[in-house]
């Protein structure tokens, strides 16, 4: 059980809309914005087509299909993360998402590609799905590229509980 995925990010544009990507423009549910989950201090991070992932496992915890995103809110300093997930296709693609917002994150698009812990790979990457006792760590950051990820401060990873990943619960998810 000890293959973390490790997320190879690229400045190669992304295919389409709805695949993994980092930064840029996030394709949310279109039902998101007339539920009014986004708080006005929100950036985008990622989103995870799951879906990606099939093929690294997800320890029998994550959902094979469906979408994992990672919004980040800039007024919140106790808990700042905000997972969400979502089981369909999403539709709405948000240009704009993170202009609102005056916040330092970078406004380039990455690519993502996914590969096994151990392969050699150059350039920024992040590492997820990695089993730490009762908790599954999501992102782990402490290797990429400081400056894209400096909004983080010292906290490198997203935790969440075994339990409340299975439960679909990621609004438990925190920055450690």
């Amino acid at each position: 059980m000890d293959n973390k995925v490790i997320l190879k990010l690229s400045d190669k544009p992304c295919k389409n809309e709805a695949v993994s990507r980092f930064f840029g423009s996030p394709t949310v549910p279109g039902e998101w914005f007339d539920d009014g989950i986004f708080s006005d201090f929100e950036v985008f991070v990622c989103q995870i087509a799951l879906a990606d992932l099939t093929d690294f496992g997800g320890y029998g915890l994550l959902p094979s299909d469906g979408y994992i995103y990672f919004f980040y809110d800039t007024d919140d300093s106790e808990n700042p993360v905000r997972i969400r997930f979502f089981s369909d296709d999403p539709d709405t693609v948000v240009e704009d998402f993170n202009e609102s917002v005056d916040f330092d994150i970078p406004n380039k698009e990455y690519s993502v590609t996914f590969f096994r812990d151990g392969e050699a790979l150059p350039g920024e990457s992040v590492s997820c799905v990695e089993p730490l006792g009762e908790e599954l760590v999501l992102f782990d950051f402490s290797n990429a590229d400081e400056k894209l990820f400096s909004f983080l401060g010292d906290k490198k990873k997203i935790v969440i509980s075994k339990k409340a990943l299975k439960r679909l619960e990621f609004d438990s998810a925190r920055l450690v």
